[in-house]
């Protein structure tokens, strides 16, 4: 999961805040450099980017409003 987002947006951070802290779906590990834009490209933000492990899109992202239902739904539905 790539999970992008604007500078000092407010939907973003109540995203990250609502969704995805202390969540066991979360995977984080020491991130400090950014994703290349070229290949997640959106003007929408919060956007959430599924990828397999060669980076390929796996399903299609989910744009703005993004909730713990949506989300679980949404990952049931792209399995």
């Amino acid at each position: 999961m790539v999970l992008l987002i604007e500078k000092d947006c407010k939907p973003c951070q109540e995203v990250i805040k609502n969704t995805f802290m202390h969540k066991s779906y979360l995977v984080s590990k020491d991130q400090k450099s950014s994703y290349p834009i070229e290949m997640l490209y959106t003007f929408t933000y919060p956007t959430l980017f599924f990828l397999d492990n060669r980076e390929l899109f796996i399903c299609k992202p989910i744009r703005g409003e993004i909730s713990p239902d949506k989300l679980k739904s949404y990952l049931e539905q792209c399995k």
